[in-house]
């Protein structure tokens, strides 16, 4: 029963960080200031090819996990792919939801921003404490991390790196934002994950 019980807690841990991921990512898009690297890169692939945010957000997982299967010469995680389809069908929901929010203030826009990157470092916090299957980004960086002897924050950084220079070669959405997140991000979500494993550890005890 034990058992069952704390699987049950990871669970809601790990959907809950997924949806405030999601919503998190949809909210710095409306909010115009610049987005994630990827985030502008798969805007860019919608206007060029068409399908939806989610659904690039989604390939690109499975490519993430191809190059960490050739870098670890493992087998591919395919597991991974659940969170990634989690946060993929959020952020489509999410951003018919929020289709005609607008924000003509400029003021209003880094606002907006920093709200959207609150709610995706509570989600990170939330689902990283789960121990649940990891996002198929952060599971290709940690791979380059360990394979090349590089710190989390080069390897997230080089990672993020990419995703800007995709983005900017395809005209996607990259603004002050874009690069803020890099700087901000890892404290943010350190912050909140001490948070949430803080939450988990009290009611796990109650």
């Amino acid at each position: 029963m034990a058992v069952t019980s704390e699987l049950l807690k990871r669970i809601l841990f790990f959907l809950i960080g997924l949806i405030l991921i999601a919503l998190g990512i949809s909210v710095t898009i409306i909010a115009d200031f610049g987005c994630g690297g990827w985030d502008a890169t798969n805007i860019a692939l919608v206007r060029h090819f068409g399908l939806s945010v989610g659904t690039w957000l989604n390939i690109w997982a499975f490519v993430y996990l191809l190059v960490a299967c050739m870098i670890e010469r493992k087998r591919y995680r395919i597991e991974c792919m659940a969170t990634s389809l989690i946060i993929g069908a959020g952020v489509d929901l999410f951003n018919y939801l929020l289709r005609f929010a607008v924000f003509e203030e400029a003021w209003l826009k880094p606002l907006v921003f920093i709200l959207g990157t609150i709610i995706i470092s509570l989600g990170a916090g939330f689902y990283l404490v789960s121990k649940l299957p990891p996002n198929p980004t952060d599971y290709m960086m940690m791979c380059i991390k360990e394979h090349f002897h590089l710190s989390i924050t080069f390897a997230k950084t080089l990672v993020e790196a990419i995703g800007i220079v995709l983005a900017l070669l395809l005209g996607g959405p990259v603004g002050i934002g874009t690069f803020l997140m890099i700087v901000i991000f890892g404290p943010c979500i350190d912050f909140f994950y001490q948070i949430a494993e803080h939450f988990y550890q009290r009611i796990s005890r109650a």
